[in-house]
């Protein structure tokens, strides 16, 4: 029931954004979504949040083109999954690797429809603001210009946040 409620809640926000009742809005939900693919749950994750509210605001307000970023010590599989052959979502993703699960090198950049609109930054452990801030600016920016999203979503992971017991990238509040 709480995972319904996480993902329905994300499709309120798609809501009232894209009828423009609001500029943006922010979702804190759990359990996470991005490990989950179309077909089944993994990693924490029962649904795929951002996909859910990525294709609601295809389908129920017309947008075209919607960018999901995700910042997370992980790698968003799932998120990957259900898009690598879509033109329309562009998925962007940073990322410790090796880290579970595996997944996100850079040469996996989508298939057929979706060639091109998945960009993979793997950094290793140890990674901190600079990097991060390099991914975005001199990668995804860029990207974005020809891309042009009519919404973006942000599946952001707080493991990789400095002193996370786990991960092993250091970004901070800044």
């Amino acid at each position: 029931e709480i995972a319904r409620e996480a993902a329905g809640s994300l499709l309120g926000a798609v809501d009232a954004v894209m009828k423009g009742e609001v500029t943006n809005a922010f979702c804190a939900v759990r359990p996470p979504g991005h490990h989950a693919t179309a077909e089944r749950g993994m990693g924490f994750c029962i649904f795929n949040n951002a996909a859910i509210a990525a294709r609601h605001a295809q389908t129920t307000h017309g947008a075209e083109r919607v960018a999901i970023i995700d910042w997370d010590v992980h790698h968003g599989n799932g998120t990957q999954d259900i898009f690598y052959e879509d033109g329309s979502v562009f998925y962007f993703s940073t990322h410790q690797h090796p880290w579970y699960p595996g997944t996100g090198l850079t040469h996996e950049t989508g298939r057929g429809a979706g060639k091109g609109t998945t960009l993979n930054y793997p950094l290793p452990a140890g990674t901190g603001m600079e990097e991060i801030g390099r991914a975005f600016r001199d990668d995804f920016a860029n990207r974005m210009k020809d891309f042009r999203p009519d919404l973006v979503i942000i599946s952001a992971g707080f493991d990789s946040r400095l002193g996370d017991p786990l991960g092993q990238f250091r970004l901070t509040d800044e």
